[in-house]
């Protein structure tokens, strides 16, 4: 950081970029984890209880922290 130069090949940094992206559409796109998941179509009565515990964990506001952080990542590594 003192340099403004990374020590590692363009290779590695595109490694890692892409690494970035399948985390940020993993969690965006292929999890049930901003969404209901469709497992309470079929136990609608324990629905209640599963977003009580969503509520209380704060998971929709750490997944806006994580894509925050996640798109921080892919900008610095873009530069």
């Amino acid at each position: 950081a003192e340099t403004g130069h990374l020590n590692i090949t363009d290779e590695e940094l595109l490694k890692l970029y892409g690494e970035l992206y399948t985390y940020s559409a993993y969690i965006n796109l292929q999890t049930d984890i901003l969404e209901t998941p469709d497992w309470f179509w079929d136990n609608e009565d324990l629905e209640p209880v599963y977003l009580k515990t969503a509520k209380y964990l704060d998971i929709s506001k750490r997944t806006a922290v994580l894509n925050i952080r996640l798109k921080t990542l892919n900008d610095m590594y873009a530069l």
